[in-house]
């Protein structure tokens, strides 16, 4: 066989030994919630093509996954679960790779085989990691150095375009809490680094060793995303592991600091507002993959932190109440916000009695009605 095959034939077996089984919760996909959601990020990313999307069934050629896991990443709604070489394994070898040798260096496999390199986490490819994962660490105080190589001669090359875009998040996520952060040169041979945002400060000021933040922080916050009674979410919705994991860090780190959110900041995503009167049918609450909305029949919450900006509730609402507007403030992103209230109103046109927020003149039917050109 010639060198290029050889080389080829290589490059499959270091891949075989990343390989990650990958577990699949269709029920939580917003494409097979709702016929009218249309979504493809894991079936774009998914080297071994092995990803189906049929109307709604979802289903994964086994014999087809190579176990790359990038699938995982690119869902933010937690429908793929990679079970060997997880998120879990991944966070837990950066913090012991961190805590031995003060860094901890992410490389793909396309980076070379430094296997046995101080401080080296080996993953299939460095899209495997969501931006979660990457501002999680560095919020958390784990120095981490992610090295990939040449994306465009890879099997996996679509994971370097899912890394520069997790990238970027988590490094506006950073910089939103006015950290600074060095992004590196571009890909191929991308060499970047995340300063840590706390070092860490006890309660009374008194600062505490980065041994310390580790063994405190990340003690509690791993279980959320490598099992146990109290991490294991709703099979049909809540939010991802990842994201609880994140959330539980940026909090604790929070208090463990004293640190407070900058005021006039912005994460770079948008929020959720409503945008014309609600008429509390709960359709949005009810096919949320994430929790992000809460309907009690009288008010719909809404949690900035659970959200994934799927715009699933955007597509089912059949009154157009919901846009995704404006950015986020980080002030509001662990806060819980109120986007309706229900008043009672009666249509001018049929008369009917009904429960709407805002002051609309027509019932939800007849505001159906008019949409279509069905005026009464």
């Amino acid at each position: 066989m010639s060198k290029g095959v050889l080389e080829w034939v290589d490059w499959i077996k270091k891949a075989a030994s990343l390989a990650a089984d990958v577990e699949v919760q269709p029920e939580r996909c917003p494409a097979v919630r709702s016929p009218f959601f249309s979504c493809s990020r894991c079936l774009d990313v998914c080297s071994g093509k092995a990803l189906r999307l049929e109307g709604q069934q979802l289903t994964i050629n086994e014999s087809d996954c190579n176990g790359c896991g990038l699938c995982e990443a690119a869902c933010p709604n937690g429908v793929y679960t990679t079970v060997i070489r997880s998120e879990a394994w991944i966070l837990s070898e950066c913090v012991r790779q961190t805590g031995k040798y003060g860094r901890a260096t992410v490389r793909c496999t396309g980076a070379g085989d430094q296997t046995g390199t101080q401080g080296t986490v080996k993953v299939s490819c460095l899209g495997r990691l969501a931006w979660e994962i990457v501002a999680g660490l560095a919020i958390g105080g784990v120095r981490v150095e992610y090295l990939c190589g040449d994306c465009q001669g890879c099997v996996m090359k679509e994971g370097g375009a899912l890394w520069i875009n997790n990238r970027a998040i988590a490094k506006s996520v950073l910089q939103a809490f006015g950290r600074a952060t060095d992004a590196g040169p571009a890909i191929p041979e991308m060499r970047c680094s995340f300063s840590p945002y706390v070092e860490g400060y006890g309660a009374e000021g008194s600062k505490i060793s980065r041994r310390g933040l580790l063994s405190g922080a990340f003690k509690l916050t791993l279980s959320s995303v490598s099992g146990g009674e109290e991490s294991k979410p709703d099979a049909s919705r809540g939010p991802t592991r990842r994201r609880r994991w994140f959330l539980r860090v940026l909090k604790d780190c929070l208090a463990a600091s004293g640190e407070v959110f900058n005021p006039g900041s912005y994460f770079p995503w948008p929020t959720l507002v409503e945008s014309a009167p609600c008429f509390f049918c709960g359709a949005c609450a009810t096919l949320c993959p994430v929790g992000a909305l809460e309907f009690d029949g009288k008010t719909l919450r809404y949690l900035p932190s659970f959200c994934t900006q799927c715009g699933l509730c955007r597509t089912v609402c059949p009154y157009k109440s919901l846009e995704l507007a404006q950015r986020t403030p980080v002030s509001d992103f662990l806060l819980s916000k109120t986007l309706a209230t229900a008043d009672r109103h009666t249509c001018k046109w049929c008369g009917v009695q009904f429960s709407a927020s805002g002051n609309p003149a027509q019932c939800g039917g007849c505001t159906i009605l008019e949409a279509k050109g069905l005026n009464r």
